[in-house]
C-alpha cells in the first residue's frame, strides 16, 4: 500500500491514483527540518552534560524508533510523530559525527577527515537529490 492510500484521497488524474493534499505534504516535509534545528539547536547544551558517542548511540535509537513508528502506523499523527522524532535524530547525526570526527582523529588529519566528512555529505547527496526530482516528473 502506497502512503498516499493511506493517508490521502482519491485522484484519477494522477499515475498512482491518489494523492495527498498540501498541509499533509507539507507537514511531513516541514517536521523532519523542524526536529534537525531543535535538536542541533539544543546539541551544545547536551553535550555539556552526554559524551558525543553517547549522543550519536541515542540518536540511532531515536531513528529505529522513528522509522518503526513510521511504518508501522496508520494513522497520520504517528506518521507526524515519527517524522519529528527522526528529524531530532538527524540533527543530532549531523551535529554530534561532526565533533566525534574532530575529537577523535589525530591533529594532522582533522582538517582532511572533515573535508571528507563535508564533501560526501554535501556534495554525493546532491547527485541523489537531483535524481529524485527528476524521477519524480517535477
Amino acid at each position: 500500500m502506497f502512503l498516499s492510500q493511506i493517508y490521502g484521497h482519491p485522484a484519477p488524474q494522477t499515475a498512482l491514483g491518489w494523492n495527498l493534499d498540501t498541509l499533509t505534504q507539507q507537514l511531513i516535509s516541514s517536521l523532519m527540518t523542524l526536529g534537525a534545528f531543535i535538536s542541533s539547536g539544543t546539541a551544545g547544551l547536551v553535550a555539556t552534560y552526554v559524551s558525543r558517542r553517547q549522543c550519536l548511540w541515542a540518536a540511532c535509537v531515536a531513528c529505529c524508533i522513528a522509522n518503526v513508528m513510521m511504518m508501522a502506523t496508520e494513522h497520520i499523527g504517528a506518521l507526524y510523530a515519527g517524522r519529528f522524532l527522526i528529524g531530532l535524530a538527524n540533527g543530532y547525526f549531523m551535529t554530534f559525527s561532526q565533533l566525534y570526527i574532530q575529537e577523535s582523529s589525530p591533529a594532522k588529519y582533522r582538517g582532511l577527515f572533515l573535508t571528507v566528512f563535508q564533501f560526501f555529505t554535501s556534495f554525493v547527496s546532491a547527485p541523489f537529490w537531483s535524481l529524485e526530482v527528476w524521477g519524480s516528473g517535477c
